[in-house]
């Protein structure tokens, strides 16, 4: 008998803390639920930083710019310097100055999921340009 009021307490103790673990595995779950099913909110990018099809298009050409340095075969010093000429036309072209790109590239760095979708775009392009 002494050992049957200990047991009945501490299976009562093993009900109470199951009820209580499937009550928080309900709200936990209906938790997951409720944050999922919420409208994924749009990054607002700020005014000094460079649009997404912007920076897209730059981006595009530096990997292509980068291509055509990598297939002349230069030495590096030589490459380099052809490079920064590369970036100078590249960044006239678009109407921007390394500052504006460099800034954007660490907001975008920052909001990564901005980043990826900006890469996946590029992929396509590049793949389309490589195929001509």
């Amino acid at each position: 008998m002494l050992l049957v009021t200990p047991i009945k307490n501490l299976l009562k103790r093993s009900e109470s803390l199951l009820a209580k673990s499937r009550n928080f595995g309900i709200a936990f779950f209906l938790f997951f639920i409720a944050v999922s099913c919420e409208e994924e909110q749009k990054t607002e990018i700020p005014a000094n930083v460079i649009p997404q099809a912007k920076m897209e298009a730059i981006l595009v050409d530096i990997h292509e710019a980068e291509s055509k340095l990598q297939q002349t075969g230069l030495r590096q010093d030589s490459a380099v310097a052809v490079f920064e000429f590369y970036l100078k036309q590249i960044y006239k072209e678009h109407k921007v100055d390394s500052g504006k790109v460099n800034r954007s590239l660490r907001f975008y760095t920052q909001h990564i999921e901005l980043l990826d979708s900006i890469y996946k775009k590029m992929e396509v392009k590049v793949e389309i340009g490589g195929k001509k």
